[in-house]
């Protein structure tokens, strides 16, 4: 058997996988990107990684497709960069929960 030769359903398994692989380097390279142009790369990773960890358990908004879901999320990194920009630190967060 040839590495290869994978079968129909094997192939859209390994193909949605490398498209999701992809799709999620896009999403960490535009949050690097906001945090570059705010100047603020460790409160965005901080960000960043507490969506990634909560949004799977909170519920709420589910956008109807990825790029509506990538909009959305894009601009309320760029609504808590502003808030921890220009409001303290530690309540900036919050707004974004609210």
């Amino acid at each position: 058997m040839n590495v290869l030769d994978v079968q129909k359903d094997e192939f859209e398994i390994i193909e949605y996988g490398i498209y999701q692989m992809i799709w999620e380097g896009f999403n960490i390279a535009t949050i690097f990107f906001i945090g570059i142009l705010w100047g603020k790369i460790a409160e965005i990773l901080v960000l960043f990684f507490h969506y990634k960890i909560l949004r799977p358990f909170a519920g709420g908004y589910h956008s109807d497709t990825e790029n509506r879901c990538y909009i959305f999320s894009v601009c309320m990194m760029n609504i808590d960069m502003f808030l921890a920009t220009y409001f303290r630190w530690e309540y900036a967060p919050f707004f974004s929960y609210l």
